[in-house]
């Protein structure tokens, strides 16, 4: 019985060791991903506002209620080149999990 627990637990150790960091990973690409959307929604590139000029629309997904909102009272210019998706709305209390809005795109 004392082996096949030793079994469980070292099979559990290596598919924890072979998932954490691909978990850390894709955390990682979320927040980056997250960061570079947010730097071209306040600090926009030249060459960003061009594209929007043009009639470019940019799609942002998954950022946080309160980005989303600040753009809308921050980037009010531009709100017609800006599509938000899968807005991440924070519970109230900090508590609890983070609701995605459902916006019915697939």
């Amino acid at each position: 019985m004392t082996r096949h627990i030793f079994r469980l637990g070292m099979v559990l150790a290596l598919w924890l060791g072979l998932a954490l960091p691909g978990l850390a990973a894709a955390a990682d690409a979320r927040q980056t991903t997250r960061a570079w959307q947010e730097r071209r929604l306040f600090e926009p590139s030249e060459g960003q506002l061009a594209q929007e000029q043009r009639g470019q629309v940019f799609i942002y997904d998954g950022l946080d209620s309160g980005k989303v909102q600040q753009a809308m009272d921050e980037q009010f210019d531009r709100i017609e080149n800006m599509m938000f998706t899968r807005i991440h709305h924070l519970p109230p209390t900090a508590t609890g999990p983070v609701m995605v809005e459902d916006d019915g795109c697939d």
